[in-house]
């Protein structure tokens, strides 16, 4: 009886455990079935309409299947490779720059000394700015006729005349990836910052009794178990910057010459300007594939390093 009694016990015990499964998927499941329905919907939309043409100013056309056309036209179009080549150069370099300045700020943060606490506040601060003030803001600072850059820069002497940052190719782009560092920056140093504080004291003062430099501290200790910090703030940022829009829509429009086009400017162009639905999502299929090769490239780095369980 008396082991009959315990399985009885883990019966019911396994009972309940189902029970509380249920009913907590039967909790979350509205909002999975709303979440489902306003993201996935739009999503299996775009995907099944990139595989046809519709052309809005041409209805007469109506929505003809023309399978893979899409994409060949594409990988075809000289200026979607011109775009596609600019969005990676603009994720890599920015990525870099966010990531080293992003370190320096939270090692720096990281240390003890007065205002610590109000510096670690006012950093956030163009994090927290909407990314459309932030980018009529600089438009404005760097407007070649009025603007308060050019104007301090030829106060100083540093400049003849006045620069058109916006409007001169080569120069827009950078000026673009100047921005959107500033912003992001912040974020990227507050994912290091907690990293950091999660590292055990202990680590770092066995190191220093091993008579570790503090180069070789950091190279060998911080970095390594940082790692997961900074894969996590690539990750997430990779997925932003992939699909950048507001800065460079409200700053340059893509210009100029199509110098600081990106996919999503692109994107938005050809669906709201030339209104080629079927084009433009194809564009869109490709900026979620190059996101998601880019995060499982991320993810598969973490699981080899058993960062993942």
């Amino acid at each position: 009886m008396g082991r009959l009694g315990g399985w009885r016990l883990i019966a019911a015990g396994r009972g309940l455990a189902a029970r509380q499964r249920i009913l907590a998927y039967g909790l979350i499941a509205p909002s999975l079935l709303l979440i489902m329905g306003v993201m996935g919907y739009p999503m299996v939309y775009t995907a099944l309409l990139s595989f046809h043409t519709r052309i809005l100013s041409r209805p007469a056309l109506g929505t003809r299947f023309v399978g893979l056309a899409n994409y060949i036209e594409a990988v075809h179009n000289p200026l979607f490779r011109q775009v596609f080549g600019q969005t990676l150069y603009f994720v890599v370099i920015s990525l870099a720059l966010e990531l080293v300045i992003g370190m320096g700020l939270a090692l720096l943060l990281h240390r003890q000394f007065a205002g610590r606490d109000l510096a670690r506040g006012v950093i956030l601060l163009p994090w927290m700015l909407s990314p459309v003030v932030a980018a009529f803001s600089w438009a404005w600072l760097l407007n070649d006729a009025y603007g308060l850059v050019n104007y301090l820069l030829l106060k100083a002497g540093l400049i003849q005349a006045p620069l058109a940052w916006l409007g001169t190719e080569g120069l827009a782009m950078k000026v673009i990836i100047l921005v959107d560092v500033w912003r992001e920056v912040p974020f990227v140093t507050v994912v290091l910052l907690a990293g950091l504080q999660s590292i055990p004291s202990e680590v770092h003062e066995a190191a220093r009794v091993d008579g570790a430099s503090a180069a070789q501290a950091f190279f060998h200790v911080t970095l390594p178990l940082l790692t997961p910090a900074i894969l996590i703030a690539l990750l997430m940022r990779t997925m932003v910057a992939v699909r950048l829009f507001e800065l460079v829509f409200i700053m340059t429009r893509g210009g100029p010459a199509s110098s600081t086009e990106l996919l999503a400017t692109y994107t938005y162009k050809e669906a709201f300007q030339s209104f080629n639905m079927g084009y433009a999502s194809s564009l869109a299929v490709v900026i979620l594939l190059v996101s998601l090769a880019m995060s499982l490239m991320y993810i598969r780095t973490m699981s080899s390093e058993g960062q993942l369980r």
